[in-house]
């Protein structure tokens, strides 16, 4: 089937036709899309913990305290410039799941329980 458009019915938006709605938004020089994602790119993002991970933390009874948290947002920032996706951070006592694409705690294991366990999916891991 073939649309043919009729050159007739095509109304222009000219800067004095007030009646038709204005279809753009002036852009703002100031502010380029490049600056935008940059400044996303940019933002630190505090470290979240799933529902799960929270949880555990608090059946295994982690304070997660202040120092934790900057030690595993270290740890995840590590990973990030590593490429690592999904990471495994080993800490004292415990090992975390950390989804680094997402900044997300996924869950917490306590290392004393986890005698010839293997951990799967994981890119890489770090040591704090």
């Amino acid at each position: 089937m073939i649309h043919k458009i009729n050159a007739h019915n095509i109304t222009p938006i000219l800067p004095g036709n007030k009646d038709l709605k204005q279809v753009r938004k002036p852009v703002n020089n100031k502010t380029s899309f490049n600056n935008v994602l940059q400044d996303k790119l940019q933002q630190k993002e505090d470290l979240k913990y799933s529902k799960h991970a929270d949880f555990r933390m608090r059946s295994l009874g982690i304070i997660n305290n202040k120092q934790l948290q900057d030690k595993l947002q270290a740890a995840t920032n590590k990973a990030r410039s590593k490429n690592i996706k999904e990471g495994l951070i080993l800490e004292d006592n415990h090992a975390y799941l950390v989804s680094v694409t997402n900044n997300t705690v996924i869950t917490v294991v306590d290392l004393k329980d986890t005698k010839d366990n293997v951990f799967t999916n994981i890119d890489g891991a770090v040591i704090i």
